[in-house]
């Protein structure tokens, strides 16, 4: 449907009921699919999967920085928007140590928002989000880091209930407010520390991502290097991270 308004023509979109026939719905006009990145990441509500300390926190801070600044993110063009990200397993000093090496001397955006603490789905996360929402002009995007610190499991269904009824009350808020919300969750590999390390010493690409105990000694190491002065601290995270990243790419 088309309307002419003060010399011009102005699209306006009709609300579809529950149920339509193909033919009716191929002659309706509906809003077209918005993008917080263009092909890759819509409004609505989205899910980043993938095993325990991958590097998707990394990852994620450098999509947040990128949208915050309206940077290009892999040749996609952006819209800058304000990001509102809740690092629920890290602390501030990690966040500082690592944004301090993915802007690599430029100017960090005022438009990301970062949170460390806030409360569980059906018990103030939502409200929080809105305040934040109210607060912050343009907000596209909001990243919980994980959804396991926010999940609570009520014992009156079973898991697939409790996933339904926990994703279905964060979809409502990013289809109230046109963002995204994206939901970081980490799996786990199978592989036990044994077995990794056997495979790792005959020179083999493990089948799977390293277990969980090999990345404690280097997240006691990040403990250790955000007690330091920052330009040793600095250092030190990095050592770790590139370990990891040796031991999650294989070279």
């Amino acid at each position: 449907m088309y309307i002419k308004q003060e010399g011009m023509m102005q699209m306006t979109f009709t609300k579809l009921p529950k149920s339509i026939t193909a033919e009716e719905l191929l002659s309706t006009p509906l809003p077209p699919v918005k993008w917080i990145i263009p092909g890759l990441l819509p409004a609505g509500l989205a899910l980043f999967a993938g095993p325990s300390k991958a590097g998707k926190s990394w990852l994620t801070l450098w999509l947040c920085l990128q949208i915050a600044q309206g940077n290009p993110v892999w040749n996609r063009e952006i819209e800058p928007r304000t990001v509102i990200y809740f690092s629920l397993e890290d602390t501030f000093n990690r966040l500082q140590n690592r944004i301090f090496q993915l802007i690599d001397g430029g100017d960090a955006p005022e438009r990301l928002i970062l949170q460390t603490e806030c409360p569980s789905i059906g018990q103030g996360l939502e409200e929080q989000v809105e305040s934040l929402i109210h607060t912050y002009r343009d907000v596209g995007l909001v990243v919980i880091d994980t959804l396991q610190k926010v999940r609570v499991s009520d014992g009156n269904g079973g898991m697939y209930a409790n996933d339904y009824k926990e994703a279905g009350a964060l979809k409502k808020l990013a289809d109230k407010y046109g963002i995204c919300i994206l939901l970081m969750l980490a799996r786990k590999c199978g592989l036990s520390l044994s077995e990794y390390l056997r495979q790792r010493a005959l020179g083999y690409e493990p089948g799977g991502h390293p277990p969980t105990e090999v990345f404690d000694v280097l997240d006691k190491i990040d403990e250790m290097a955000e007690s330091c002065q920052p330009s040793a601290g600095t250092k030190i995270a990095a050592c770790a991270d590139e370990i990891r990243d040796l031991l999650i790419g294989g070279n």
